[in-house]
């Protein structure tokens, strides 16, 4: 479903923009005085920036601030974060069948301990 943003931009909320649309957002604050190194903008610049690409004036902020730390601005990545938890196994959703047969008021901590150690 399509939304529309405060300048009148439709957007997708599962889509993020394009690198190639950000790199060209911060490529006209650096035209109109940005300066990389210093994360220096003149004021007012966001916001204009922000009309003329109908994004927000945090997004615009934060694309500048991503290419001033990282050189790039690439789009985060969607869906599960690496590293976030592991799944289990067979085996291990046995063992958490038999530990709770066993005792049932068994915390889920006290299960985890028990498959750790």
């Amino acid at each position: 479903m399509a939304h529309k943003n405060i300048y009148g931009r439709s957007y997708n909320r599962s889509v993020s923009i394009s690198e190639d649309y950000r790199m060209s957002i911060v490529n006209t604050i650096e035209e109109l005085g940005g300066d990389k190194t210093s994360m220096v903008v003149p004021h007012g610049t966001f916001a204009k920036v922000a009309r003329q690409f109908k994004v927000t004036k945090p997004s615009v902020k934060n694309f500048w601030e991503e290419y001033c730390y990282t050189g790039t601005c690439q789009p985060m990545k969607r869906g599960r974060p690496m590293g976030s938890g592991r799944k289990l196994t067979e085996d291990d959703v046995y063992l958490i069948k038999e530990f709770k047969e066993k005792q049932p008021s068994l915390m889920t901590k006290e299960v985890r301990d028990k498959l750790l150690t």
